[in-house]
């Protein structure tokens, strides 16, 4: 643990705007601790002298107070070791709840996410935290949001890694998921409270959910979107890329398409995955519920789509005509399931591309079923449209500050804007 006084220099120096890459520079020429270099009347660059001020001072104390109001840990960098792989730690870390060591999973994807993408994503990501493997996100619409309230409703543990001050809720519907996944898990950012979500923080973000995760699982992406600069960060860091498959037509699909012919692991459930993180049959029997990644009920599970496909096989084997014929469905969807089904060993297709079942269901749908759709959760909650409290700035020019103010024009103008937004956040990887 850092002394008071370094925590101290810290918090000045990221008052003056200085990052952890410029500290690691000055400090290696000057030979000589932040601390030191603050206590002594020494010439240097203009940030040490910024971070020398009254002000920055004054900002570390008010920074510090405000953090303690919130439950909000205060901790450098250097001593975070779940960091260890990223060549220079972050200068500091704000962090509510906890940054438990152990084996986890990184899951990004698109913020507009099809039911297919929310329906695997929630299956895959409660099964693994059920068995205590950690869920790591971004806590964006789409995959990300699926994912962790999964983990959280299987009762296991989630972190969220935002792109602004843990005091802000972005976006603002997931205040509420942000509360949960605090006392079931933590949130963790770079930025301390008041800084609101800049396009210019996400990569930054990216790169601490990478560096938090054993492996990282991408669901549904376009290849010009955010989700690529996490897969950037994994290839630096070592970071394996898993890949749920979509169907080749689909847009979703062209970013999972693309990592698969670059090499990704393609996974279809929790069992794949355990296997890429490299977790032992001993270990898995020892986490309640997966054996071989799924409990013995969770091994039967089928969709409504997956039974009716199976009942229709039978000891048949169909092509994707017959199949789409015979369910009358979109072949797209039914092509991702089959997909999916084939990678759990439900199904097998041969050379002619014909499919059969492995494994017949316990029950089909009957007609006087009706299967209720998943809904796109993406954006399905209303938006919050309260005005965030944010922290005064430390002096004029702290890009670290947000100067308080009546956000009705914001507040106003956001659902017209909303589309335009969307698409915005989706390329930057919000």
């Amino acid at each position: 643990m850092v002394s008071a006084e370094r925590m101290q220099a810290l918090l000045c120096w990221q008052a003056a705007n200085g990052t952890a890459v410029d500290l690691a520079e000055l400090e290696r020429k000057r030979g000589r601790p932040l601390e030191w270099l603050l206590q002594t009347e020494c010439a240097g660059p203009a940030r040490l002298l910024d971070a020398r001020s009254s002000e920055a001072a004054a900002w570390a104390v008010a920074t510090q107070e405000r953090c303690a109001e919130l439950g909000i840990t205060i901790m450098a960098g250097e001593d975070a070791p779940v960091l260890a792989r990223l060549p220079i730690p972050p200068l500091l870390l704000y962090v509510r709840g906890d940054m438990q060591a152990g084996a986890s999973l990184g899951v990004v994807g698109s913020r507009t996410a099809s039911a297919y993408g929310l329906r695997t994503t929630e299956r895959i990501c409660s099964e693994l935290a059920a068995g205590g493997i950690t869920i790591v996100s971004g806590l964006a619409r789409g995959i990300d949001a699926a994912a962790h309230r999964a983990a959280l409703e299987a009762g296991g543990r989630t972190v969220a890694v935002l792109g602004c001050g843990l005091d802000i809720a972005y976006p603002r519907e997931h205040r509420s998921l942000m509360e949960e996944i605090a006392n079931n898990g933590g949130l963790l950012s770079e930025w301390p409270p008041g800084v609101p979500p800049l396009p210019h923080h996400f990569p930054q973000r990216n790169r601490l959910l990478v560096a938090l995760s054993s492996a990282l699982l991408v669901v549904e992406a376009r290849i010009r979107s955010g989700t690529f600069t996490s897969v950037r960060w994994a290839a630096d860091l070592g970071c394996q890329v898993l890949v749920v498959p979509g169907p080749v037509d689909a847009p979703l699909a062209e970013g999972a398409l693309q990592l698969l012919r670059e090499g990704a692991t393609p996974v279809g459930n929790a069992a794949h995955v355990l296997e890429a993180l490299g977790i032992t049959t001993a270990e898995q029997t020892a986490a309640p519920g997966l054996a071989r990644g799924l409990s013995p009920a969770q091994s039967t599970m089928l969709s409504a789509q997956e039974t009716r496909v199976l009942a229709l096989l039978g000891a048949e084997c169909l092509d994707l005509d017959e199949i789409v014929r015979g369910l009358a469905e979109a072949p797209g969807s039914l092509l991702a399931t089959l997909m999916s089904m084939e990678l759990r060993g439900l199904v097998a297709r041969d050379d002619s591309f014909a499919w059969r079942a492995l494994r017949l269901p316990e029950r089909a749908v009957t007609d006087g079923e009706v299967e209720h759709p998943v809904q796109d959760q993406g954006d399905a909650d209303e938006h919050d449209h309260s005005c965030d409290e944010v922290a005064q700035p430390m002096a004029q020019g702290n890009a670290h500050a947000v100067a308080p103010g009546d956000c009705s024009d914001e507040v106003h103008h956001q659902e017209e804007r909303k589309e335009e937004q969307e698409g915005f956040e989706e390329a930057h990887g919000f």
